[in-house]
């Protein structure tokens, strides 16, 4: 398996079972879309530091895209940033099924 796929999923699958497991509430699940929407923030600044202080001129060009796969961004900002990927959706599928929940006990 490609580790561009194992973060999001490993990210994804985790909180959900960690919720179901032991029982959730919506700021679980709030504090798991703040999380990565942080981590999602945080990792658009470092790539933008990273090209800065390895590559400006690509910046200054507007070809930053050339720098993809060349070793400007550690690897590290990449997973933080996949780890994002997956928290977010992970924390609004959990306060969905806890949603639904809520209705599916109001209506019996």
């Amino acid at each position: 398996m490609r580790s561009s796929y194992f973060w999001p999923l490993l990210a994804g699958i985790a909180p959900i079972l960690t919720a179901w497991r032991d029982g959730s509430t919506y700021a679980f699940a709030v504090s798991l879309v703040v999380a990565g929407l942080v981590l999602y923030f945080l990792n658009a600044c470092l790539i933008r530091h990273y090209i800065l202080r390895r590559a400006p001129s690509a910046l200054r060009a507007g070809a930053w895209e050339s720098t993809a796969g060349i070793g400007i961004v550690p690897r590290w900002v990449s997973v933080l940033g996949l780890v994002a990927i997956g928290l977010v959706p992970a924390g609004v599928m959990i306060g969905l099924l806890l949603a639904l929940d809520v209705i599916a006990n109001r209506a019996a």
